[in-house]
């Protein structure tokens, strides 16, 4: 867990600074770069013949869904194809080399969607603690999960994912605050990034105080995981956003070099 004062987007996408384009050359390309080209305009075609057919939501509004579960143009399968298309778009993008860092928001705060269909919302198990509220929290992050195993998938057979670096997380951690949040960080090999590892930070203090417990020194905040985001990107700060906020580089979170 780590202490927090802010909050952040549902899933960040950054990849390093793309070189300039070299000149056309009219050489052959080699067979593996030929197919990964290939797979790159077929995955372009596809994604601009699926999107005409997406529902638009026109009135964001809609988006607050009910006790009685999602507004009738917001399906399960319709948020997954939503995903998808955001998903193809933010690949296309960084494959493209047109955007270096991404952020896809999935709802509002407090907005409260449930994508599984259940009739409680979002909000509503996160903050209960009975049987039901339990699993259907747990089958909301798996759905969630899944998206973004599409999202690492598409990358990687794009040849793009050692070279993204993908941040997981929510605006609040289960305790409907920014304390004790939880982040998943994916891609990113060929950046530096310490895969296959689970670091700890425990929030030191009394929750309750906010941001006094939150600038404690033992504590770690978001920012601090920005900070080291952006080293891995290839930035040189030791810092994100206000100083009083972030203790620094997080240890543990770069490969040894």
């Amino acid at each position: 867990g780590i202490s927090s004062v802010s909050s952040c987007g549902a899933i960040h996408t950054v990849a390093p600074p793309a070189t300039r384009p070299a000149a056309r050359s009219a050489r052959p390309l080699p067979s593996r770069e030929a197919a990964r080209m290939e797979r790159h305009v077929n995955a372009l075609r596809a994604m601009k013949d699926r999107l005409p057919a997406m529902q638009v939501c026109r009135d964001p509004s809609s988006l607050r869904a009910a006790v009685t579960g999602l507004p009738s143009a917001l399906t399960p399968a319709s948020l997954a194809a939503h995903f998808k298309a955001k998903a193809d778009a933010v690949v296309a993008a960084i494959a493209c080399g047109t955007r270096r860092s991404i952020t896809l928001q999935w709802q509002g705060a407090g907005a409260g969607i449930d994508p599984t269909g259940a009739r409680k919302t979002h909000l509503e198990v996160t903050r209960a603690t009975d049987p039901a509220s339990l699993a259907a929290r747990e089958a909301i992050d798996r759905w969630y999960a899944e998206r973004l195993g599409y999202l690492l998938e598409e990358l990687r057979v794009r040849g793009l994912l050692a070279t993204t670096l993908v941040v997981w997380g929510s605006e609040v951690s289960e305790g409907d605050n920014q304390n004790g949040m939880t982040f998943v960080l994916a891609g990113g090999s060929a950046l530096g990034l310490q895969t296959r590892t689970a670091l700890a930070h425990p929030v030191n203090g009394d929750e309750g105080l906010g941001r006094t417990t939150a600038r404690r020194l033992d504590n770690r905040a978001v920012a601090d995981l920005w900070a080291t985001v952006a080293q891995l990107c290839g930035g040189n700060q030791t810092s994100f956003g206000d100083v009083q906020d972030c203790g620094g580089i997080l240890p543990g979170l770069m490969a040894p070099t």
